[in-house]
């Protein structure tokens, strides 16, 4: 678990708990990699410790993907369940109070929300949500404790795994300037879609697969409007595929809930601000 007191603000509370985690397993972040997580979205987490102002989680279905692949235990998925919630609160708070205090106010946030999620007070993943709130078992009488730390083997990432080290945290200046907006967008995406799994009203639900399906268009609006030199870049290439694969895992999770289809093209936004 790591600490607010005693040292440099770690700044992404999720980046954080999730760099604990692996550190307790003898892996740094690179290590991400052989999950299938993109090469641009570890360098984005690993950069979110060091400066404050970018909020990049993993998806639910990445959180699986890695809670499978290093084993990890029931605390520690609902430490990294919990952490997520305390990034949002700290992306709301950032911009309106200083960085320094919507930080403390996140970690002091954290062990209420693991104590809830542990609890069953903040809902389930992704694939495992419930009608009545009041209903602990399932249909196949298993408690819904149980399925809240079900994890699965996702498959084969779509990413092949790069060689691991500890890589530069810093684009290229020309892709830095290209590349503000669309990951800023990006990560509020990830961020809606890890909402939508936490929520337990099933508008709740709907509302943050609605603004992540959102996202993930501009976002894809944005990267077709590059330039060619930064879409021949492997950068480019990593935002696209997360960007598709985001569209798509909100657009069947709104059909799933609503019966709706993706949005129509008419809708596309040009910004993310709203929330």
């Amino acid at each position: 678990m790591s600490t607010m007191h005693g040292a440099a603000p770690r700044w992404n509370v999720f980046a954080s708990e999730l760099e604990a985690i692996l550190l307790a397993r003898g892996y740094g972040m690179t290590n991400l990699y052989h999950a299938g997580i993109y090469r641009e979205l570890v360098r984005r987490l690993r950069r979110s410790l060091r400066e404050p102002g970018t909020f990049p989680v993993l998806n639910p279905s990445e959180l699986d993907r890695i809670a499978f692949h290093y084993q990890l235990s029931p605390a520690e998925i609902w430490r990294l369940r919990s952490a997520v919630i305390a990034t949002a609160a700290e992306r709301l708070l950032y911009g309106r109070i200083a960085p320094l205090d919507a930080w403390r106010a996140a970690y002091e946030l954290l062990p209420v929300l693991d104590e809830a999620v542990r609890s069953g007070r903040v809902t389930r993943v992704w694939r495992h949500d419930h009608d009545d709130p009041n209903d602990q078992d399932d249909d196949d009488g298993h408690d819904d404790a149980d399925d809240a730390l079900h994890v699965e083997n996702t498959g084969d990432a779509a990413h092949t795994p790069g060689t691991l080290g500890e890589e530069s945290l810093d684009l290229p200046q020309f892709l830095v300037s290209a590349s503000a907006d669309v990951l800023e967008v990006l990560d509020d995406a990830a961020l809606a879609m890890q909402m939508s799994a936490q929520s337990y009203p099933q508008h709740e639900r709907v509302r943050w697969t609605r603004e992540a399906l959102r996202q993930f268009r501009v976002a894809q609006g944005h990267l077709v409007q590059m330039d060619a030199a930064v879409r021949a870049s492997p950068a480019w290439a990593d935002w696209d595929a997360e960007a598709r694969a985001g569209r798509t895992a909100s657009a069947d999770r709104l059909l799933e809930l609503t019966g709706e289809s993706d949005l129509a093209e008419g809708d596309d936004e040009e910004t993310s601000d709203e929330k």
